[in-house]
């Protein structure tokens, strides 16, 4: 049985067949992965010389400690699955009766406005001036 480990799991390494190497999450974005295949290893094997994907390959000690510390503590995902699970209490009451109504914030004006706007005058070239640059 060999034993990898991967930062940012997040981030998928993925087989030549198409297939992502099947990491388990162990929080804090790094994951492990035991396996005993020898498809699977040598591939490993090939991500490693490479230096592709962040794996590198772990003991069996290390890879019980860090499976420990999964079981330990949970991780965002899991936290994230009860969350979806077991959602928060709906308030039994609605705002509106604790607060009563909202009021407007600026009277509403119902009055109709009998003067008319200005018409907008548009410039003529008589009123622009050439700009004065230099001596006087």
């Amino acid at each position: 049985m060999r034993y990898f480990y991967k930062e940012l799991v997040q981030t998928h390494l993925y087989l030549p067949n198409g297939k992502r190497f099947p990491f388990d999450d162990i929080g804090n974005s790094e994951g492990v992965w035991a396996t005993d295949e020898p498809y699977l290893i040598g591939e490993a094997e090939k991500a490693i010389r490479s230096g592709k994907g962040g794996l590198v390959e772990i003991s069996q000690s290390l890879y019980d400690d860090l499976i420990k510390k999964k079981i330990a503590s949970p991780s965002q995902n899991d936290l994230e699955r009860n969350q979806r699970l077991n959602p928060a209490p709906r308030l039994a009451f609605h705002p509106q009766e604790v607060f009563g109504k909202a009021e407007p914030a600026v009277a509403v004006v119902t009055a109709e406005r009998t003067e008319k706007p200005d018409p907008v005058t548009i410039p003529t070239k008589k009123d622009f001036k050439r700009p004065r640059t230099g001596r006087p």
